[in-house]
């Protein structure tokens, strides 16, 4: 073969397996690391201690039909004031397996204080 490409149709079925049938990534947690990720992250840089709260998740479109798999989760502080400034999702309320994490400008919290993270994972055929 001399060229191959995954299909708009096939990004689709791609994120609509991820929802169906595996241990479907949509648990939140976040934390105060700033090291950017690396493709061997297994954990947060610096976790915080509260719970990771189950997100709504869904298969959305950004380019083409059905290329994002997409996870809505809010984390209220719930100990100490901190600065978060990473987040990821997990397989798992505790332990589990982590899909994909990201780091971002600090934003600070104060006990009581929430983020809603809006967490996608698009798939595309790059170039």
């Amino acid at each position: 073969m001399a060229a191959v490409m995954v299909l708009d149709v096939g990004l689709a079925l791609y994120n609509t397996a991820l929802k169906a049938y595996v241990t479907e990534p949509k648990y939140v947690h976040w934390g105060t690391g700033t090291t950017d990720p690396v493709a061997g992250n297994t954990t947060l840089e610096t976790p915080r201690g509260e719970d990771r709260t189950a997100g709504t998740s869904s298969v959305a479109t950004t380019i083409s039909t059905g290329d994002t798999y997409q996870v809505v989760g809010t984390i209220v502080c719930a100990d100490t004031g901190f600065n978060c400034t990473e987040a990821a999702l997990f397989t798992a309320s505790s332990a589990g397996t982590m899909l994909l994490r990201g780091t971002f400008a600090a934003v600070a919290l104060a006990v009581g204080d929430s983020i809603e993270f809006t967490i996608k994972s698009v798939l595309n055929q790059g170039s």
